[in-house]
């Protein structure tokens, strides 16, 4: 059994956390009321939750708690940008919560949203319809650098599992085929926020975007970048090359465990600004 005395000091390490943060107060209310809810409910696989004002459906309890830490906790994908209706454009968005996020902040959005998984696909739909979100549009396909079909591993016994991926390196288990599609195209003016979780691919992706251009029309990203899928190949410096190369700015957050050794797999989150 979990020591009370940390479990007690997880609650206000956890509550400090969302009071420090820069939403607003009617927003950080909500994520509380949430956050204990969640902390005190026993939760089902394949289930609901109303939490956040919404209803929000989801394939596993396990990953819904993962990602409402990340998203709403964490605010790994929190911007702040001085418009109502910021573009904002959402690729790997699993069972929808960072569209959730996004809509949470600014109600007026406009989201163009890519998941490839057709069961998080489902689940992030139901998500949008039944809390009536408007201005979103989500795309059944998998971001790459090409259009076309491409195979797409999964494991079958975790649905909704946050290491799907078109990389075989980065997961195990079963494998279908799902659409793909380029992004470049979908980029006709300016995007104000690029989100982009996409396991692996986002090495494929851009260099792309920057060839056709399309990069120099992002004004922000926010940059799941996947260290290490393969021990033996270090890139993290051609990635951010193509952002100097663009005049992004950027910033790095990660965690690292030391005694998980030199070649361990790292999620690095690029957060990157178009300098002025």
């Amino acid at each position: 059994m979990r020591n009370p005395f940390s479990r007690f000091a997880t609650y206000l390490k956890t509550l400090e956390k969302i009071n420090s943060s820069n939403l607003n107060p009617k927003i950080k209310k909500e994520i509380k009321s949430s956050w204990v809810k969640l902390s005190i409910t026993q939760l089902k696989d394949n289930s609901y939750s109303k939490i956040l004002g919404y209803r929000i459906n989801y394939l596993s309890s396990k990953f819904f708690r993962y990602l409402f830490d990340e998203i709403f906790i964490n605010l790994e994908y929190y911007l702040s940008i001085d418009k109502k209706n910021p573009k904002i454009i959402d690729c790997g968005s699993n069972i929808g919560m960072s569209i959730l996020f996004f809509k949470k902040m600014y109600p007026e959005a406009d989201i163009l949203a890519f998941e490839p998984d057709i069961e998080a696909f489902k689940c992030a739909q139901s998500n949008i319809q039944e809390n009536s979100l408007k201005n979103v549009n989500l795309i059944n396909a998998a971001i790459l650098d090409k259009d076309g079909e491409i195979p797409f591993f999964f494991d079958d016994k975790a649905p909704g599992s946050l290491c799907m991926s078109t990389n075989p390196d980065r997961s195990q288990g079963s494998v279908t085929m799902v659409k793909s599609l380029c992004l470049s195209p979908f980029i006709n003016s300016e995007i104000d926020f690029l989100k982009m979780d996409i396991e692996g691919a986002e090495n494929l992706v851009l260099p792309e975007l920057y060839a056709s251009g399309k990069l120099m029309k992002i004004n922000r990203l926010a940059i799941e970048y996947h260290h290490h899928i393969n021990k033996e190949k270090d890139r993290l410096s051609e990635f951010l090359n193509i952002l100097e190369m663009a005049n992004f700015g950027y910033q790095l957050r990660t965690n690292w465990d030391q005694k998980n050794g030199y070649q361990c797999f790292q999620d690095v989150v690029i957060y990157a600004y178009r300098k002025k």
